[in-house]
């Protein structure tokens, strides 16, 4: 097709468009006008999802910060956009998340395997139970379980087969292996 072709298609006002259910693209993310209008596709703000978004944002980051502030030597990486959320001195890497339910096995797997792996890191996952309003929910850390024995050996009384994720309370976990 000729782009003269394109353009006598496109220019004629008497065709119709196809009605077949198919919705105009989205934007990734919206540009608000004044008028609360996004700039790209006119959709209209929703001020309740964009609070909703927002505090759950800064849930998250105070999460990292006070796990970053429980474990000794520890430094929050967050907002570097990293994989990665806490950095434990020459030692280990942590993935930080605050929600309801703790995640499937499978799911921490991802995000620990999400952390690049250099060798000289223990890469691991940390949980902190959305507990409620006024409440410390549980804070577990993960950790794959090949890892762990490579850097640890077999502590704990890990019998062969060595398990896939190894769980443990943070405060724990603080106590008996990271060095202030």
């Amino acid at each position: 097709m000729t782009d003269d072709a394109l353009a006598a298609i496109w220019d004629n006002p008497d065709s119709t468009p196809t009605l077949n259910g198919a919705k105009g693209r989205r934007c990734r993310r919206h540009e608000w006008d004044f008028d609360d209008f996004c700039r790209r596709c006119r959709k209209p703000k929703d001020f309740a999802v964009s609070r909703r978004s927002r505090n759950n944002g800064k849930r998250g980051r105070r999460a990292e910060l006070t796990i970053a502030r429980e474990i000794p030597g520890a430094r929050k990486m967050g907002p570097l956009g990293l994989p990665w959320d806490v950095e434990v001195g020459e030692y280990a890497r942590l993935q930080v998340k605050k929600l309801v339910s703790r995640p499937s096995a499978n799911a921490i797997r991802k995000l620990i395997e999400a952390i690049p792996n250099t060798g000289d890191r223990l890469r691991g996952f940390v949980w902190v139970e959305a507990a409620g309003r006024g409440k410390r929910g549980r804070r577990e850390v993960t950790f794959l379980g090949a890892e762990f024995v490579q850097w640890h050996g077999v502590k704990g009384g890990y019998a062969a087969p060595m398990p896939l994720l190894v769980t443990m309370p943070l405060d724990k976990w603080c106590a008996e292996f990271v060095t202030p």
